[in-house]
């Protein structure tokens, strides 16, 4: 899963909201991606990664996209405010939040390559271990 979390991050580097450039890209994978991945971190090291847009599409042609969050109900709320429902439990109150995180299809999906980024180009994974030669 690793390996699957390192391509995730990958693509939330091209996502950033601290720019006109990267709130561009936020609106990008929120109107165009099938696959939408989440990613925040409980204790500010470690990431977590969700989905949750598309968590049952296949093929491949679905186009992914990474956002970043502060935490998992960010998400969720970013996720259903742009019509992706997530239901409650029984209290009402409660988001049904489903499990598993992350399907094994689409680990399988984005760990296959080509992996098209939500503007439809091939995304382009660089190995984060990779050293140039001297």
């Amino acid at each position: 899963m690793k390996n699957c979390v390192d391509r995730v991050l990958q693509m939330e580097a091209y996502v950033r909201q601290d720019d006109q450039e990267g709130r561009n890209g936020v609106y990008g994978v929120l109107e165009r991606a099938d696959v939408v991945w989440a990613v925040w971190s409980d204790d500010g090291e470690t990431p977590v990664v969700r989905v949750i847009r598309g968590r049952d599409r296949d093929g491949p042609d679905l186009r992914h996209g990474t956002l970043e969050f502060e935490n998992e109900l960010g998400a969720l709320e970013t996720a259903s405010f742009h019509g992706d429902e997530i239901g409650l439990l029984a209290d009402g109150r409660t988001m049904d939040v489903p499990e598993p995180a992350v399907p094994q299809h689409l680990i399988g999906h984005l760990m296959s390559d080509p992996v098209l980024f939500y503007d439809g180009t091939e995304m382009e994974f660089v190995c984060p271990f990779e050293t140039e030669d001297a």
